[in-house]
């Protein structure tokens, strides 16, 4: 059933292209195929079989752990579907406008990223098929979106429509995000069946943290919350309109509420951090670079603290503080989660150059047999460091590019502002796969319109 969902996805995706606007049938297919598609056609493990100890270990061994961001067990995901579908309707419906498009210096890191794979299966001598696949999965699922965004947003109006759709799709999730945080997720299962990660993480201080059809609790915690932020921007700069006829201060304030609803410290506290640098902006006050870097040493600190450090402060003010504070404030997750990375680093390094190539890498080390939550880790332990360093220069170069293109005063500015604030929006995700690497794919669709901009922006106010 999932594969003739896929299957009608694909056809409905490439016939917007000939109906609709491209760049609007890509956002269609980017966005829309993101939040309904299903993750994968996984199959439903046998809970009673007695060879199965835990349901945790039997999804451990047959699923990443990561999503569908890089390529697992099944290579029919929502990131190929999304992939294909927007690669066809360029290639079927716009071929004329994809001709025209140049490569440039900026794409080199996508392009390394994308052909990773064939390297480091080569190398590691596996199949010819199973390289082939790898590598098409890279480029399709990775490939396709970054191109539709230097195709179709890399200028300031398709950026804001972009944004818009964003807001739209969080707040059509937000009366569904409502009833989940009461009753638990059920969307996915009613519509899909199974889904490894349905419970994974979801009882909270209050309820439940939602899951709707993304593809864990995780994603959904920092997929709102950036949201909420990017329309918080959006909305001070008085370029969000009215969405399904809810005026916009009602849906940010929706959005901001949903963000608390799913209980995730992490999107939460990068939400907020992003409405208060947005309020400085606005208000003219200009934060000097001593304050950004107290602000690093913090986050640094915060880090030492959960990944040890704990030990030294529990000493002083009692390991019993220590642990309740921990447990009040989350941080045992965010300090699971760093000790996660930490201990990963054993396996990852064991072949930094090339990679195992392959998808469960972790394995080849006996001590340590889980997945890594961190998606640059994950590019490093499968392709090696050249990948991970290609694939972190994916996030980095745009943003860099906007921000050397588009000084911070000029950030509140009605036409600006959106380009900012999705400028930011692609930083929150970024700081978000270094702990979570269930990345959406389909939004690094934003690096390749920022690519483009950056450099038009940086020209064309210095001629003014």
């Amino acid at each position: 059933m999932i594969l003739i969902i896929f299957g009608l996805a694909m056809l409905l995706g490439v016939i917007l292209f000939f109906v609709l606007p491209p760049r609007r049938a890509a956002m269609a297919c980017l966005i829309g195929g993101w939040c309904l598609l299903p993750t994968a056609d996984i199959v439903r493990p046998d809970f009673n079989d007695p060879v199965i100890a835990q349901a945790d270990e039997f999804t451990v061994a047959t699923t990443t752990g990561i999503g569908s961001a890089l390529i697992g067990p099944y290579w029919i995901t929502r990131s190929t579907v999304i992939g294909i579908t927007v690669l066809l309707g360029m290639i079927l419906a716009d071929f004329k406008s994809l001709r025209r498009l140049k490569p440039k210096w900026f794409d080199i890191p996508m392009a390394i990223w994308c052909i990773a794979p064939l390297f480091s299966g080569l190398f590691n001598q596996l199949t010819l098929e199973q390289t082939l696949l790898n590598t098409s999965y890279h480029l399709i699922a990775w490939g396709g979106p970054y191109l539709a965004g230097r195709l179709y947003f890399s200028d300031i109006k398709p950026m804001r429509e972009l944004g818009i759709a964003l807001v739209a799709s969080a707040l059509i999730y937000a009366p569904l995000c409502m009833v989940e945080a009461v009753l638990g997720p059920f969307c996915y299962e009613l519509l899909y069946q199974y889904h490894p990660y349905r419970f994974d993480g979801v009882e909270r201080t209050l309820g439940y943290r939602p899951l709707m059809l993304l593809e864990h609790g995780n994603q959904l915690g920092i997929w709102i919350p950036a949201i909420a932020m990017l329309a918080f921007w959006m909305h001070m700069c008085r370029t969000l309109p009215r969405i399904m006829f809810v005026p916009p201060h009602v849906v940010v304030l929706t959005l901001v509420f949903i963000s608390l609803l799913t209980q995730s410290l992490g999107g939460i506290g990068l939400m907020m951090l992003g409405i208060i640098v947005f309020a400085l902006l606005k208000r003219g006050v200009r934060i000097p670079k001593p304050v950004w870097a107290a602000m690093a040493v913090c986050m640094v600190g915060v880090g030492v603290f959960v990944a040890g450090g704990d030990k030294v402060v529990g000493k002083v003010i009692g390991q019993g503080n220590v642990t309740q504070l921990k447990e009040v404030s989350r941080l045992r997750t965010l300090g699971w989660r760093i000790n996660v990375i930490r201990r990963g680093m054993a396996p990852a390094t064991e072949q930094p150059f090339i990679g195992f190539g392959q998808w469960d890498w972790w394995e080849h080390n006996e001590e340590y047999k889980r997945p890594v939550w961190n998606l640059i880790l994950q590019g490093l332990g499968q392709h090696g460091l050249i990948a991970a360093l290609a694939l972190l220069s994916v996030f980095v170069i745009p943003i860099w590019q906007f921000v050397d293109g588009c000084p911070f005063k000029l950030w509140t500015d009605v036409n600006l502002g959106v380009i900012a604030a999705m400028a930011v929006f692609l930083l929150v995700l970024l700081i978000d796969s270094m702990l979570n690497p269930a990345f959406p794919t389909s939004l690094i669709c934003v690096a390749g319109g920022l690519n483009t901009l950056g450099p038009f922006l940086k020209r064309a106010l210095k001629s003014v």
